[in-house]
């Protein structure tokens, strides 16, 4: 495979992995909410980490990773 078609590659898989923790912080959302001023940050971030690692597996960078949750978060927030 030539250098342009590995990048293109790369970058759908980088896209794939940051639509799913999109999907997988909406899901934390309705699954932990926020209830009588209770913040449930925590069991959010902990649920989409346990997903995403379920679904790609090769992922090892945890601070790549909180990053893409971090921004995903605030992408979502941002949307409202």
């Amino acid at each position: 495979i030539g250098i342009v078609a590995k990048k293109i590659c790369a970058k759908l898989k980088e896209t794939r992995l940051y639509d799913f923790i999109k999907e997988a912080v909406k899901a934390a959302e309705q699954l932990f909410p926020n209830v009588d001023g209770v913040q449930t940050g925590t069991e959010k971030y902990k649920y989409v980490v346990q997903q995403v690692l379920a679904h790609f597996s090769g992922l090892t960078d945890n601070e790549y990773l909180q990053a893409l949750i971090e921004g995903a978060v605030y992408s979502l927030n941002n949307e409202l």
